[in-house]
């Protein structure tokens, strides 16, 4: 019993032990671009927002980005879709991922070489507008590997602003029309 009581003693007495040093990531140059696929800034609330991410970095063979563009759960989850006011908007998806899914996919790199790397995704898989008003978009991703598995930066794009506008009548109808071009004929018929 004494000797337990000493050991504590002694422990208590040297202190916490100093955490391991991390060492810092080294320098990569490799930066993550969003553009607005469609080239305009304003969207009726429902309308598709395809953007085009933009992955580069200087020549660098000790580092790539994974390239998966896909993964058996249905979502790849590489990049975080970042939008304030937060407030504005919810995940479309959420209540059906929350009930846990397989993943994984194949996989495959483009090592930095001073050539992008384009994605082209739906910013509506991920984020669904809630109301109409001005919004900022920033894209976090963790595409960016080291071969050596050093630490790597997270890549963190540039705020990119989306207005968002109310949907009117004619958009919404246009809207169902593509999306089941002979309902609006069957409703027609029906009345």
């Amino acid at each position: 019993m004494m000797r337990g009581a000493a050991f504590v003693a002694v422990a208590f007495a040297l202190g916490p032990l100093a955490p391991a040093q991390q060492p810092a990531p080294p320098r990569v140059n490799a930066t993550l671009t969003v553009r607005l696929a469609a080239g305009k800034a304003v969207y009726a609330m429902g309308e598709l927002i395809p953007l085009t991410l933009e992955f580069n970095g200087a020549p660098n063979a000790g580092y790539y980005f994974s390239t998966e563009t896909y993964d058996r759960s249905g979502r790849m989850w590489t990049e975080q879709y970042l939008v304030t006011p937060a407030d504005g908007v919810d995940d479309p998806l959420a209540e059906y991922y929350r009930s846990g899914v397989a993943g994984g996919g194949l996989r495959s790199e483009h090592v930095l070489d001073g050539t992008p790397f384009t994605l082209r995704v739906n910013l509506n898989d991920w984020i669904r507008f809630l109301r109409p008003g001005r919004y900022e978009l920033v894209v976090r991703s963790a595409r960016l590997h080291s071969i050596a598995r050093n630490a790597v930066p997270e890549l963190r794009s540039e705020p990119l602003e989306i207005q968002i506008t109310a949907a009117s009548a004619e958009f919404a109808a246009g809207e169902l029309a593509k999306a089941s071009p002979g309902y609006i004929d069957t409703l027609a018929r029906l009345r």
